[in-house]
């Protein structure tokens, strides 16, 4: 070789077992991002659910029902807001003492007079304890223009969801 000819290297060959082995770490990040993703996803669903059904865990969303299933002649509303044996011994039970649909509806369409509701219920305020809930309200039947105070004692159903076991009349 001349000297004055530059030295070149050749370039070498990578052979399988000497490449520069992948790293995991863009796969560990991709897992825990996921992961976050779905811890996050969870707890959003699990925020919402209860707000967007009409939640378990207000009790003056079961007595606004209850009202609700008067103006509209909803049994089905009714009965679903409502303990069992709130509706047997409740107006709406046959001479038996077992609940009918036909006989409170009849009650109910009572309160509704030319296609007007004439009874107005507001919540005065609320209280929920372990295994029951407690609501006061102040009802005012426009029919009469009378004006009545109640406390609605609610219990948890097997799904959670706070209904109707009894009512009381209170001093205004």
């Amino acid at each position: 070789m001349a000297a004055d000819q530059p030295i070149v290297a050749e370039p070498v060959a990578e052979s399988g077992s000497e490449r520069r082995p992948r790293s995991a770490l863009p796969w560990i990040l991709l897992a825990v991002g996921g992961a976050l993703l779905l811890a996050l996803g969870i707890a959003v669903v699990a925020f919402l659910l209860p707000t967007a059904v009409g939640t378990a865990s207000d009790p003056t969303v079961s007595v606004e029902q209850f009202d609700r299933a008067y103006a509209t002649v909803d049994c089905d509303l009714f009965s679903s807001v409502t303990t069992e044996e709130f509706r047997e011994i409740s107006h709406g039970s046959d001479d038996h003492g077992i609940f009918d649909c036909t006989t409170w509806e009849a009650i109910a369409a009572g309160y509704t007079v030319d296609g007007e509701y004439l009874y107005v219920l507001e919540v005065l305020d609320a209280a929920t304890e372990a295994d029951r809930a407690i609501v006061h309200t102040r009802e005012t039947d426009l029919r009469d223009a009378a004006e009545y105070d109640y406390t609605y004692t609610l219990v948890p159903n097997v799904d959670g969801v706070w209904v109707i076991d009894s009512i009381v009349e209170t001093e205004n």
